[in-house]
């Protein structure tokens, strides 16, 4: 009898161990929400992105969790659909490195104008909010924020921008550095995007000393000309059919060829635009 009571007490206490561990191990989930996690993982883990799964084709209503541990998911989703297993997930050190990683995620660097906070509300309501035509045709409430996220400065970022910026399928994937001089280093980082100027385009040339355009702008402006004038409007144009993740040029530049289009796609080559004469640009 003292042994069958003995045998059962190390029982328990390796079943407890045990427990303790797999509670561990189901990091912000409870048992039976790591469980449901468990059973479609192999299923959920080849979405490229959270938000891409389809919770009720997996016989679940919808994903399981808080919104706080949804959150962790998601935002560690490509570390953590690298696992076969839900359950060899290492909680611990991802919720370390969750909270490096949200800080690094959320940080002023990598949102711009926009605080932490701010980028992680529009961050979840992007999928919605990038359908709108017109950053200012937003209807915030029925997104359950009661404005628009952001300054003053940081709206206008967003608004004079927004044919471009809602291209992103998500909102963390937007480069501020692209997309206004004050998020960037220096005017020359915009170059980065483009690669350096070919030869051949020398510098006193118009397409670069008298356009809005820095001279590797210009020099990616001048590769694609052929292609792109045959747009009718500027906001037309596939700029990743053409290699490159967006239009060249600062908000400025590209507001100044959007409004001026259908006089300058005229040109048969991109130095050829006289942009004093055909928009009234003086440089600076």
């Amino acid at each position: 009898m003292k042994l069958a009571i003995a045998t059962l007490v190390a029982l328990f206490a390796v079943t407890t161990a045990q427990a303790q561990s797999r509670g561990g191990s189901t990091g912000p989930f409870t048992g039976y929400e790591a469980e449901a996690l468990s059973d479609v993982w192999s299923q959920i883990r080849v979405a490229a992105h959270f938000e891409d799964i389809n919770w009720p084709t997996h016989g679940l209503s919808r994903a399981p969790g808080s919104p706080e541990a949804q959150r962790l998911l998601s935002a560690n989703w490509d570390e953590l659909r690298r696992e076969q297993r839900f359950e060899d997930i290492d909680w611990d050190e991802y919720s370390r490195y969750s909270q490096s990683r949200s800080s690094e995620r959320y940080s002023r660097t990598n949102t711009g104008p926009f605080t932490g906070d701010e980028a992680e509300a529009l961050s979840a309501v992007w999928s919605q909010i990038r359908v709108a035509a017109h950053f200012e045709d937003i209807t915030w409430r029925t997104h359950g924020l009661a404005r628009a996220p952001g300054s003053p400065e940081a709206q206008r970022v967003l608004s004079a921008n927004w044919d471009e910026l809602r291209r992103e399928e998500r909102f963390e994937d937007i480069d501020w550095r692209y997309y206004d001089n004050r998020y960037s280093s220096s005017r020359s980082s915009r170059a980065e995007r483009y690669g350096r100027l070919e030869t051949g385009f020398p510098d006193n040339e118009r397409g670069y000393s008298l356009s809005p355009f820095t001279r590797e702008e210009a020099a990616a402006m001048s590769r694609v000309w052929g292609e792109i004038r045959q747009a009718a409007r500027f906001e037309d144009i596939d700029w990743r059919a053409l290699g490159y993740s967006g239009p060249p040029g600062d908000s400025n530049a590209r507001r100044l060829t959007s409004r001026n289009w259908s006089e300058l796609r005229g040109a048969a080559h991109f130095e050829d635009i006289d942009w004093q004469a055909s928009t009234g640009y003086h440089p600076r």
